[in-house]
């Protein structure tokens, strides 16, 4: 347990943890699943939680498709809102691609 230690600078284990944390939470997150049971709830979770910006990769044609797909899927769960539009930026893609099947655009 040691060895784990000695990388770590002198001093810095003893400091408060509000120290070693960071003290803003990310505002913009990627996920993969949103279109899931749990993913969804996650998303919602995050977005509730203050992302502004959650990047969903739903295997999907386009974006409107993609966006699509989030919707119908928090519907049927009935947890959308349609607020909920303003922080979901869906990319079409596929977790089994290269690249996760996303274009640079």
């Amino acid at each position: 347990s040691t060895s784990l230690f000695k990388s770590v600078p002198a001093g810095l284990l003893s400091q408060p943890w509000s120290v070693l944390l960071p003290s803003k939470r990310p505002t913009a997150y990627v996920l993969f699943g949103a279109t899931g049971l749990i993913g969804s709830h996650l998303l919602r979770y995050l977005i509730k939680g203050g992302a502004r910006r959650v990047y969903c990769v739903v295997r999907a044609a386009t974006h409107d498709a993609a966006h699509g797909r989030i919707v119908k899927c928090m519907e049927d769960l009935r947890i959308w809102k349609p607020e909920f539009n303003d922080a979901i930026v869906a990319l079409p893609g596929d977790l089994l691609a290269e690249d996760f099947g996303l274009s640079p655009d």
